[in-house]
């Protein structure tokens, strides 16, 4: 979810007056492990070619020995168009556990990061859930290019996690996100939370592909992203458990 910010952020760094409306082929290659030390991240984008009447911008995550993390072409707007309609509710039965629950058997994310606030419903055609708000950035990290978020890390990474829970309870096994085909934001992300509907599009021993709606306390839709895709792996359970791995 941070990965995708930091890579919007250097795409509007050399297109000033431009706004963020999302990315195209965001592809996560390599984890960022934090060691405990300084690990220092470059944010890289090419010349913005104009199509369509938007302004895709390639850009590349690299870590300082070159390795490349992450990548994606950043989508921007001279200003944002009006938001589709969001996609017709699909039929859903009560989730099983509260959040505090699933955050203590299932998903590995510490008190900082536990953006679900609840789960409206779970079927075998999807997950909606509402999530929180992210604090400001400088309440993330040192040094905050922004002093406000493009989208919101928080409702993106609660998407992500509400996944695990559905494939987690579809198939047994957890699961980490590794790309995205697409991303459109329409307006800011509110204040007071979001929900997301995720709506799965496939399935498999391995993986899960879904498309994800985020959206206002009125039902206005604010994002959407397309073709999210995550490993599924039951080797994931036992490490959820131990609480090892941290948020890309």
């Amino acid at each position: 979810a941070v990965m995708a910010e930091w890579l919007a952020h250097a795409a509007l760094h050399g297109n000033p007056g431009l706004l963020f409306h999302g990315f195209d082929a965001l592809k996560v290659y390599k984890g960022i492990l934090l060691p405990g030390g300084e690990y220092r991240i470059a944010a890289f984008a090419g010349r913005s070619v104009k199509k369509d009447g938007l302004f895709r911008v390639p850009a590349e995550l690299r870590g300082p020995g070159g390795e490349l993390h992450a990548g994606a072409e950043i989508v921007l707007a001279a200003s944002l168009p009006a938001a589709p309609s969001a996609a017709p509710d699909f039929p859903v039965k009560a989730y099983g556990r509260t959040p505090e629950k699933a955050y203590d058997g299932i998903l590995f994310h510490g008190e900082d990061m536990r953006f679900i606030t609840s789960v409206a419903g779970i079927s075998e055609q999807g997950i909606i859930a509402d999530a929180a708000a992210s604090l400001p950035p400088a309440s993330w990290m040192r040094g905050a290019p922004r002093d406000r978020w493009l989208a919101d890390p928080a409702a993106l990474d609660a998407a992500f996690q509400a996944l695990i829970l559905w494939t987690f309870d579809n198939s047994g096994a957890c699961s980490l996100p590794n790309s995205a085909a697409s991303y459109r934001q329409y307006a800011p992300f509110p204040a007071g939370g979001t929900r997301l509907a995720a709506r799965v599009t496939r399935s498999a021993e391995h993986a899960c592909a879904a498309d994800i709606d985020f959206t206002d306390g009125k039902g206005k839709l604010i994002a959407r992203m397309t073709g999210y895709e995550s490993t599924v792996d039951p080797a994931l359970n036992s490490a959820f458990a131990r609480k090892e791995i941290s948020a890309a």
